[in-house]
């Protein structure tokens, strides 16, 4: 296992932690990671759930971990094919969803015409109780392109260790402005993990 790869992975079937995968765990079935996806429209698209694509694909932190008050990591990475010119846009975003209040950072648009390269997008946060905060700094690399780490778009709220089941989940989109049905983007996230 990579230094990478956080305690908590994608969940594989419902949407709550304790469907939540750990790393490293004898008994556990096969995870949805990798999670290969085909973006066919230059519209903004939610990463999916490959075990249950009406799900999207995240990762989470369960309730009463020890991080309350410690920075810890989101770690995402894998590689994106585009088959046209364009721009790749990457997005975090806490929760489930597309929602832009919820959005922790953006890439911003990253040229990549027809080719193939690894990203990874990288983010350092901390939540307590009782201010109820999440803040941090995110950062992205993509086809060669550094974005700079900086600090989250939105300063969320409503967060406790003890009554947030998750306390934190996260969720990713890529926009892809070269994508459509004769041109696919093909997103594989290997890596989706936080803690």
């Amino acid at each position: 296992m990579s230094l990478h790869q956080r305690p908590f992975g994608p969940a594989s079937n419902l949407p709550n932690v304790q469907n939540t995968i750990a790393q490293s765990v004898q008994g556990e079935g096969p995870g949805p990671i990798p999670a290969l996806q085909s973006i066919t429209s230059t519209a903004e698209t939610l990463l999916t759930n490959p075990a249950n694509t009406a799900l999207a694909l995240s990762c989470a932190i369960p309730p009463n971990t020890n991080l309350e008050q410690i920075p810890w990591e989101f770690e995402w990475s894998g590689y994106i094919k585009t088959t046209a010119n364009g721009n790749i846009t990457l997005k975090v975003y806490e929760g489930t969803a597309i929602v832009s209040g919820n959005l922790m950072g953006s890439s911003g648009a990253i040229a990549q015409n027809t080719a193939s390269a690894p990203f990874w997008a990288n983010g350092k946060f901390i939540f307590d109780s009782v201010s109820g905060k999440l803040e941090g700094t995110i950062g992205f690399f993509i086809n060669g392109s550094l974005v700079a780490t900086v600090a989250i778009s939105n300063v969320l709220t409503g967060f406790s260790n003890t009554t947030s089941d998750p306390v934190v989940q996260f969720c990713a989109s890529i926009t892809s402005s070269g994508a459509a049905s004769g041109t696919p983007t093909t997103i594989n996230t290997q890596n989706l993990t936080c803690g």
